[in-house]
């Protein structure tokens, strides 16, 4: 029939997410590059179906709950280089048809097991991720032919074993996500390329000194929220720089435990186990150490223990300082737990200040009652020196009183001698006799 894309002549990228498509048919482009049918309806795909688009190298079909990839009649495409179908029902990879693809995504599918050869024809892949998969199976020669793989991803499928020589065929992988799987052993893995490799909330109890022999290029492997009780000595590593061993189980190491990790610089033991102190011996080979990670421990303080306050100096001190204080937690014994052990044996490791303190208390205790002594002495003083003049001021103000009365009492008598001087003589009061008289 007549191409949907007929007279689009310059179409480079096509969008039909979310849309009830059921099929994909008669897509006719010479210019189409990307292709996005993400949330539709499709269940199947025709093996032939991309064959006249000579130009696609990206599409994206995820999230179609039905989709499946025929194990018998591969899908082909000669130009494409990017293929999600992540969140499919994908039950086998069946990527035969894409030799040039890059990067695969067929996370969330249904995957139980992969085939000896089933990535043969994908030479050119670099990234391929199958994690949340049902994948519980696998063949040695698996990945045979990914001579570019640089990325694998097999997180959170149901792996309890992996063959030793999976990844032997493939040379240039650097980056392996085996987390969240069944394995209970680190095993013996042989990669000349793997650089990091994370193993970590799966089911290992068992790690043997020779585990990581076989990985030569080995810098970075992630073995945290597993059940290993027990580091094996001389684990043995040239390349290793990176040791997350978070959340297990472990309660000891010795001399013997990191002494052939000579390149070991960041090693990570939080939630364990561990009581006993350990000692700064213990990485006298690890000369490029630079993080101790040792928190959420069940420290034994033992404040009158040498090699306390010597390991305490080792990871806290400056310049070479490889752990914080306050991540240094005591567990035991009962009077200290939850004290960091700085707080916990100040006064043990610091005598000298401890004494000084008690001193200055006394001294202090000394100044005040002096201080308080001379205050009081000069309370009764102003006092008193007040009461004095008070005194004073009352009896001025007497004097003044008696000053005052006196001079009014003289007023008084000499108004009145002024009033007897100037009375007239009675004589002078009778009038002379008249004419008449």
């Amino acid at each position: 029939g007549r191409s949907p894309l007929s007279g689009l002549i310059n179409l480079r990228v096509l969008k039909i997410n979310n849309n009830p498509l059921l099929r994909i048919q008669n897509l006719i482009s010479s210019t189409l590059k990307s292709l996005y049918a993400s949330n539709c309806q499709l269940s199947y795909i025709s093996h032939n179906e991309f064959a006249y688009l000579p130009s696609l190298l990206h599409l994206k079909l995820s999230y179609n709950y039905r989709l499946e990839l025929s194990s018998t009649n591969a899908v082909f495409s000669d130009s494409l280089k990017f293929l999600d179908i992540s969140y499919c029902n994908v039950f086998t990879p069946n990527l035969y048809g894409f030799p040039n693809l890059r990067k695969a995504m067929l996370r969330n599918n249904m995957i139980r097991f992969l085939r000896s050869n089933e990535f043969v024809n994908n030479s050119k892949l670099e990234y391929l991720d199958m994690s949340y998969n049902n994948i519980g199976s696998m063949k040695s020669d698996t990945f045979r032919g990914l001579t570019m793989l640089r990325y694998l991803d097999l997180s959170w499928n149901e792996l309890a074993n992996i063959p030793e020589e999976s990844f032997l065929e493939t040379p240039s992988l650097t980056q392996v996500q085996l987390a969240r799987n069944y394995l209970n052993r680190v095993g013996h893995l042989k990669s000349t390329s793997i650089s990091i490799l994370d193993m970590s909330s799966c089911e290992i109890s068992v790690i043997g000194k020779d585990s990581l022999e076989g990985l030569p290029s080995l810098v970075d492997i992630n073995l945290s929220r597993n059940l290993i009780s027990h580091i094996p000595d001389s684990i043995s590593s040239n390349t290793l720089k990176y040791l997350n061993l978070n959340y297990n189980r472990i309660s000891s190491v010795s001399n013997y435990t990191f002494f052939m990790l000579p390149r070991l610089s960041i090693l990570s033991v939080i939630g364990n186990r561990f009581t006993n102190i350990w000692s700064r011996s213990y990485f006298e080979f690890n000369p490029y150490l630079e993080r101790l990670d040792l928190s959420d421990n069940m420290w034994r303080c033992d404040c009158t223990d040498d090699n306390m306050f010597d390991f305490y100096e080792f990871v806290t001190l400056e310049p070479n300082k490889k752990e914080e204080s306050f991540n240094l937690i005591c567990n035991s014994p009962i009077n200290v737990i939850g004290q960091t052990w700085l707080e916990s044996c100040y006064y043990k490791w610091n005598p000298i200040e401890r004494t000084g303190t008690i001193d200055n208390l006394i001294w202090f205790i000394i100044v005040m009652i002096v201080g308080l002594s001379l205050c009081l002495i000069l309370v009764n003083t102003i006092r008193k020196s007040m009461n004095r003049r008070l005194a004073a001021i009352q009896a001025e103000r007497e004097r003044q009183v008696a000053e005052a009365r006196d001079r009014l009492r003289q007023l008084r008598i000499r108004a009145e001698q002024e009033a007897l001087c100037n009375t007239p003589d009675p004589r002078d009061l009778i009038a002379p006799p008249t004419y008449d008289e």
